[in-house]
């Protein structure tokens, strides 16, 4: 023989509300209404109208702006070597990979989306020859020597075909040993006063002057400016949709 459970308080409460009230269902825990999915294609539409050509934009805008000696704020446009320089930055991206133009300009793609694409390789275009510009002193030496080096750089890298991720990283390498040398060692060297940096270069290179290799002096925040542009350069790189 068995024993029966005995009833317990919970079970004679509910017993009594089901006979008060016939009509009464144990209340139960709605559904959780199923997650909503991120559309891809709404993600890409909103990276390629909005995302990109801003953040290109201010790395243009960022990368145009000096600040003289004595703190008066200028813009500066591209070079015309500059542009030619970012044309080949241009066609480097999209032989690489890290582009994949078909993505922003084909014919099966709509006239409106065409032109987000185009709006997008101008901002990519404008940005690159903007920053590549602020990277290249004014003039001297070292002028020559760092478009010369892009130059070869861009014309090397395209022929080669790496990966793009290898790419970026030898991009990133190379604009930022451009920005130490503008923004540090060369300021350095034409900083006022007797600095470690001017001293050894009177040492090293005695009957050389400053404006013969193109050292001018910067102050920081023509270096905070420069490393910000860059960088914004970089994420629009990041954020470019690349060929599969």
């Amino acid at each position: 023989m068995t024993d029966t459970p005995r009833p317990t308080l919970a079970d004679a409460t509910r017993d009594a509300i089901i006979v008060a009230d016939p009509g009464h269902t144990p209340a139960t825990t709605p559904p959780r209404p199923p997650r909503r999915q991120p559309d891809p294609e709404r993600q890409a539409a909103v990276r390629e109208s909005m995302t990109l050509p801003w953040v290109f934009l201010a790395a243009t805008i960022v990368a145009s702006v000096r600040i003289s000696e004595a703190g008066v704020l200028s813009f500066l446009p591209p070079s015309l070597m500059a542009l030619v320089l970012g044309v080949l930055f241009v066609g480097l991206v999209v032989q690489v990979g890290v582009l994949d133009l078909p993505a922003l300009v084909s014919p099966q793609r709509h006239g409106l989306e065409n032109t987000s694409g185009v709006v997008v390789l101008g901002a990519l275009l404008l940005s690159g020859a903007q920053v590549i510009t602020m990277l290249t002193p004014d003039r001297g030496i070292f002028a020559f020597v760092i478009a010369t080096y892009f130059l070869f750089l861009f014309l090397s890298t395209i022929a080669a075909r790496p990966e793009p991720d290898r790419v970026l990283r030898s991009l990133a390498v190379t604009f930022g040993g451009a920005l130490l040398l503008k923004f540090v060692v060369l300021s350095g060297i034409a900083t006022p006063g007797g600095t470690l940096a001017k001293r050894l270069f009177a040492t090293a290179l005695e009957g050389i002057t400053l404006g013969a290799i193109g050292a001018e002096f910067q102050r920081p925040a023509a270096g905070y400016l420069a490393f910000t542009s860059v960088l914004l350069l970089f994420i629009g790189l990041s954020l470019l949709p690349r060929r599969r």
